[in-house]
């Protein structure tokens, strides 16, 4: 009976690992020292919004990065993992454009009702008088 895949995963022949960001994992892993791998990993993936079983699932090809992971992988390496390896297929070019434009000031919006004058306070109900 042949196997069949999960939605969402990559076929076993079209895999393919993203070697910066498993480079960056197993750095996180050596530089906590023994035994304190699985919690730095842990750190690291909080800092992307995320667990660690899905971070290796995308280092190791199984599922693909969506753009706003990327971003949030990309954020979490400091710049050392690209968004643009995780998700090529997205158009990186164009949303940095996007993000470059200077942004339209917002327009004053107008009321459609008349304008109300504030309201006075009474002297039962001023916080500000005295009682007597």
């Amino acid at each position: 009976m042949p196997k069949t895949e999960s939605p969402g995963r990559a076929p076993t022949e079209k895999r393919t690992p993203i070697a910066s960001l498993l480079r960056y994992m197993r750095d996180v892993s050596r530089a906590a020292g023994r035994g304190e791998g699985a919690l730095a990993q842990e750190r690291f993936a909080r800092r992307c919004g995320t667990t660690a079983q899905y971070l290796w699932q995308i280092a190791s090809g199984v599922r693909p990065a969506k753009p706003t992971m990327a971003l949030r992988i990309e954020q979490g390496t400091y710049g050392l993992v690209r968004a643009e390896d995780l998700c090529p297929e997205f158009d990186w070019e164009y949303a940095k454009l996007r993000t470059a434009l200077p942004k339209k000031p917002a327009r004053a919006r107008r009321s459609t009702s008349a304008a109300i004058e504030p309201a006075t306070p009474t002297p039962e109900h001023d916080s500000t008088a005295l009682a007597a």
